[in-house]
Parts: C-alpha cells; sequence; structure tokens
C-alpha cells in the first residue's frame, strides 16, 4: 500500500496574493483501475476534507481515480506532470465544482471534449500544455466567466496561450484561441467526413472488385461447366459406340452359340455317338465318356484306371440325383428350387463337379432353417464347408440353445450336439407335461 504525504504549500492568485493550500502529492505510483487504495499521512488535526490540492508527478495511470471527488471533495487545485494519463473526462472532475485551477502538462491527452468544464463554472487557470493534443471540442470554455489563463502550447496541433495580465500587443486574446480552436476543430471535422467518404469509397470499390470477381469466378464456372459436359457428352457417345459393338459382338455370339447348342443337341442326342455307359441301380445311362470326364475328376481318375472299361457302376448314387448330374453336364440345366439339394450338394463334391456344388451351395445356404440345420451342419464337417457350417451353427444356437453360449468346438462334432439337442428336447418335454 502507497504511503502519501500532505503538507501545505502556498500558491499565488491571479491578483498575486499569496493563497495557503493542503496538499496530497502522489509521486512514481501506479493508479490503478478502479479504487485506488493507499494511505494518506496527514497533519495534525487535518483529514481527507482539508485537502485543497491533489498533485500526481511521473505516475502510471490505467485510469483517473474519479473516486478522488469523494476522497478529497473540497479540492481546488489539480496538477498532472509528466505522467501516461490519457483521458480525462467530465466524470473524472464533476464533484470539484469549487476548481479553480487544472494543470495536466507533459501527459499523453489527444482529445478534450466540450463538456469536460461544464460543472466546474469557477475555473481561473486551465494549462494542456506539453500533451498530444489534436482536436478540441469549440464550446469547451463556454460558461467559464473567470478564466484568465489557458495553456495549449506544445501540443501536436495547438501551440498558443492565453494570458489576461500579458499586454503586449501580439498576445494571444481569448477571442484568437477559440477561433483557433473552432477552426481546427472543422478542419478536423471536414478530414474525418472526408476520411469516412474516402473509407466509403474503398468500401464500395471492394464491393465492386468483390462482384466483379464473382462475376468472373461464375462465368469461368460456367466454361468449366460447359468444357467438362462437352467431353462427357464425348465420353458417352464414345461409350455408347462401344456398347453397340459389345450388342453386336454379344449377338453374333448368340446366334453362333444357337447354332453350336443345336449341333451339341444332334450329337448328344443320336445313340451311336455316345460310346460309354454309366449304371445307377438299376438304370442305364448312356453318355459321351470324354464330356463326363471332362466335368469330373473323379470319373476322369476311374477311366484313367481303366481305359477299355465301357460301363462304370456309380454305388451310393439315386437316380433322381444323377439325372439332375446328367442335365447339367448335357444340357447345362440348373436345378429347380424343388430339387434335393443336399444330396445334389453331397454328389456333386464326391464326384467333383465344382459348379454343380457352389450352386447347391447357394441354395442350402437360402434355404437353411432349424429343421435341416442339424443334416447340413454334418455334410458340411464332411465336405469341409466353412461357409455352411458356421451359418447352420450360428441357426442351432439362436433357435436351440438361446440362453447359453455353445462351444465353437461343437460346430465341429455334430453327432454331439444331435445328442444335446434331443436331450434338451426330451428335458423340455418333462417339464411341461403334468
Amino acid at each position: 500500500m502507497a504511503n502519501i504525504e500532505c503538507e501545505f504549500r502556498y500558491v499565488r492568485d491571479k491578483d498575486d496574493n499569496k493563497e495557503l493550500l493542503y496538499e496530497c502529492f502522489f509521486d512514481n505510483q501506479k493508479i490503478p483501475f478502479g479504487n485506488f487504495v493507499f494511505e494518506r499521512q496527514h497533519l495534525e488535526g487535518m483529514t481527507d476534507k482539508d485537502v485543497t490540492s491533489v498533485e500526481f508527478t511521473n505516475c502510471d495511470f490505467d485510469a483517473f481515480p474519479k473516486h478522488f471527488q469523494k476522497l478529497f471533495p473540497k479540492v481546488t487545485h489539480l496538477c498532472i506532470r509528466n505522467s501516461n494519463l490519457g483521458n480525462i473526462s467530465r466524470k473524472h472532475i464533476t464533484l470539484w465544482r469549487k476548481m479553480i485551477y487544472i494543470s495536466i502538462e507533459n501527459c499523453k491527452l489527444k482529445h478534450l471534449k466540450g463538456n469536460l468544464f461544464r460543472d466546474l463554472v469557477d475555473l481561473e487557470y486551465i494549462s494542456f500544455a506539453y500533451n498530444e493534443i489534436e482536436d478540441i471540442d469549440p464550446d469547451i470554455f463556454k460558461g467559464l466567466l473567470f478564466l484568465n489563463f489557458v495553456d495549449l502550447r506544445r501540443n501536436k496541433n495547438f501551440n498558443l496561450c492565453f494570458d489576461e495580465d500579458d499586454d503586449d500587443k501580439d498576445a494571444c486574446t481569448m477571442d484568437k484561441l477559440t477561433r483557433e480552436i473552432f477552426s481546427l476543430h472543422q478542419r478536423k471535422q471536414i478530414q474525418l467526413q472526408e476520411n469516412k467518404i474516402k473509407e466509403l469509397e474503398q468500401k464500395l470499390q471492394f464491393q465492386e472488385n468483390f462482384k466483379e470477381l464473382l462475376e468472373q469466378q461464375g462465368r469461368n464456372l460456367m466454361a468449366e461447366m460447359e468444357k467438362k459436359n462437352l467431353e462427357q457428352n464425348e465420353k458417352i457417345k464414345t461409350l455408347e459406340e462401344q456398347i453397340q459393338l459389345q450388342v453386336l459382338k454379344i449377338s453374333k455370339l448368340e446366334k453362333d452359340n444357337w447354332r453350336l447348342t443345336k449341333q451339341l443337341d444332334v450329337i448328344m442326342a443320336e445313340p451311336t455317338l455316345k460310346d460309354f455307359t454309366i449304371q445307377i441301380e438299376d438304370r442305364i445311362f448312356n453318355v459321351h465318356k470324354t464330356l463326363f470326364a471332362s466335368q469330373s475328376p473323379v470319373i476322369a481318375e476311374m477311366l484313367k484306371n481303366n481305359p477299355d472299361v465301357q460301363e462304370l457302376k456309380l454305388k451310393d448314387l439315386k437316380v433322381p440325383i444323377f439325372e439332375v448330374i446328367y442335365e447339367f453336364i448335357i444340357h447345362g440345366k440348373l436345378p429347380g428350387i424343388e430339387a434335393d439339394h443336399l444330396e445334389n450338394y453331397a454328389a456333386a463334391n464326391r464326384l467333383k463337379i465344382d459348379e454343380l456344388s457352389k450352386i447347391s451351395e447357394k441354395y442350402l445356404l437360402d434355404k437353411i432353417n432349424e429343421n435341416n440345420t442339424l443334416e447340413i451342419l454334418v455334410l458340411s464337417n464332411k465336405f469341409k464347408n466353412d461357409a455352411l457350417e458356421q451359418k447352420s451353427f450360428k441357426i442351432i444356437q439362436s433357435k436351440f440353445f438361446p440362453e447359453r453360449k455353445l462351444n465353437n468346438e461343437l460346430a465341429k462334432q455334430p453327432e454331439k450336439l444331435k445328442k444335446l439337442i434331443e436331450a434338451k428336447m426330451i428335458l423340455e418335454k418333462e417339464f411341461r407335461e403334468p
């Protein structure tokens, strides 16, 4: 907390008479925003209400402490020197109605407002020398009837001093000072208006430039879109030509394929051209050895081991199942949705007819349910089909054992899983019966 000394000092009034002031002197102090808290060292018998002069020298101002008006209500003299004060307004001094002397010198003031001294009608002495004042409102001295000294020397736009006691014929009069303030203020206002007009013109020019830029970007975008449309149309045209060419090729291939199919049907239907028989149960199928061998590696291996054999007996196959295989190999006919795809899949895998196996697998994946899932799981284990195994095991888990997680190893043990399902169903039946 700062310690501020208070003391008496004499000053001379306008009539050169001595006047005794009781002054608080602030030297090299930091003056913060808000209330400035400090310790006053008053002379004996004196209080804040006896202070008539406040002086700041070499102080660092965040703002002028307006609460000083209430601390020292009888101040008549205010002096601020060699400080960084950049602003003083009516609210800072309005309560000091008996103020006669104000001096703010060698500070950073730039502008003085017209209402600054509105409440200080007894002012006699004003000094703002050695500041940076650029503009003063013309009515700043209005109503100050006792004013006898005004010092505005060594400012940015002012270098005048009015002294009522100066008898020099070239001395600055109050009228001259007022006219100079008014003239400079008018020029300042005109300059401000010109600056505003210039700023507005710059904004308008910027808007025009921005508008032109947007329009140019729009034109560029349209040109780019037209260019891309042309390129796209060219690509579409080229693609259409390629498609048309492919359509012609496909049409030719279809015609060629139709002729080949007809020729192949004739060959397949001609009994004299069938050089081999396959017996399924008590049924004899006349087939082309080369064609069946090319579709089934198993049949090919049998014929390789017995090249002179004219008849082949395939056990563990039923006639309806082989009829599906026969139609698939001879005519490329796919089995219908009503076919026994479990048996078809098993037969196709035993004979290693891959295409038929894939077709049957797809049917099984689509039609798997809780009624056939265990049977499909057995089949998937036998032929090591992971897709069928995973889906069938998942259905078993959700349909038969929703309340517990089965060990994944059971997917490889369909017989054990079958026993678990049977046991569960027996238990459920016993619990249901009264």
